[in-house]
């Protein structure tokens, strides 16, 4: 599995709670050679660039199912009846108010504060690499192929697929079957759900904790939205905070109907 301290675990669904597609082998649409004509434009570069600087000024929102509150709590507290998810460690956040209404009725938006210490993993740096380096550590996040070259890795971070654990490695399916196996006293294809789900938010896990290990209390990248029904599917813009000091206290929206 993997883990932040050298084994992991992550999974199979979108923090929405809708089902994503078992991790088994799947190459994704990003080349392992990490070459990408579109992110590479001219074009593109400069819209990333132009986004990277709205980062800190944006307002960002945070959906859930509820009770509304009035301070940030890191990490999050347990959700009673989730006792078999990987735990996650930050709180995350879109610029997307509809991406954010997925995950629950009730909305906040917050902004950053000085205090935030953030990595624009969409931009290529020393400390872009350093965070793919760090993450690489872990034995199974080597058979990821989006972490495989700086340049994968960035864009990956651009489209949002390097939240959903890709492998065309053999030895990747079987570790995943081996794991799945663990959950006792439940039919096969519900371990199989388990195992999916809790694959893919070990790995997100072990990329914000990879972030933390660095120094950073805020990590920004997109998050691909295979549910929005639309090919090719968006990349919704994705914040992940370690540090309540990082961010605002959250002003509510009202609730969507």
């Amino acid at each position: 599995m993997l883990q932040t301290t050298n084994s992991a675990s992550a999974g199979g669904e979108s923090r929405s709670g809708k089902k994503i597609p078992r991790p088994h082998g799947c190459a994704g649409s990003i080349p392992a050679s990490g070459t990408n004509t579109k992110a590479a434009s001219v074009q593109t570069e400069a819209a990333f660039l132009m986004g990277a600087a709205l980062i800190q000024t944006e307002r960002w929102f945070h959906g859930t199912t509820g009770p509304r509150f009035s301070t940030w709590q890191v990490p999050p507290p347990p959700v009673p009846g989730e006792e078999l998810r990987v735990p996650h460690t930050g709180i995350f956040f879109t610029k997307d108010l509809d991406a954010a209404r997925k995950v629950g009725p009730y909305v906040c938006s917050v902004r950053l504060t000085d205090k935030t210490r953030i990595l624009d993993a969409t931009q290529p740096s020393t400390d872009t690499e350093q965070l793919r380096r760090v993450v690489i550590e872990n034995e199974i996040a080597r058979m990821c192929i989006y972490a495989r070259t700086p340049q994968a890795w960035v864009s990956a971070w651009r489209t949002g697929e390097v939240l959903r654990f890709a492998s065309d490695d053999p030895r990747f399916s079987l570790h995943l079957d081996r794991y799945a196996k663990q959950f006792k006293g439940v039919p096969h294809d519900v371990q199989q759900t388990i195992a999916g789900h809790n694959w893919t938010r070990g790995w997100i896990e072990l990329i914000v904790a990879s972030a933390t290990k660095l120094g950073f209390n805020a990590l920004h990248g997109f998050e691909i939205d295979r549910h929005a029904g639309v090919s090719p599917p968006p990349a919704v813009s994705w914040l992940a905070v370690t540090d309540a000091e990082a961010v605002t206290a959250p002003m509510w929206e009202h609730a969507a109907p």
